[in-house]
């Protein structure tokens, strides 16, 4: 366990768990986002086939960065 100290006082580390979890489902959804807007913008390409499957890997790693540890 670790802790931080601010001053006098002694802090825990795991107050500072909910701005790392917004942080990392923030970066998560970026990522989703980014597979959605290769998808949305591959559609109207010359090769609509290949860039929905390029496509589909950043979406699936956000989602399993996302929903993976629960």
């Amino acid at each position: 366990m670790t802790f931080v100290t601010l001053g006098n006082g002694i802090i825990h580390s795991s107050l500072f768990l909910p701005m790392e979890k917004v942080l990392a489902y923030a970066i998560s959804g970026l990522i989703m986002g980014f597979g959605v807007w290769i998808f949305v913008v591959g559609l109207s390409s010359s090769a609509p086939a290949l860039w929905s499957s390029v496509a589909l890997l950043p979406t699936a790693i956000g989602l399993w960065s996302a929903f993976g540890d629960i």
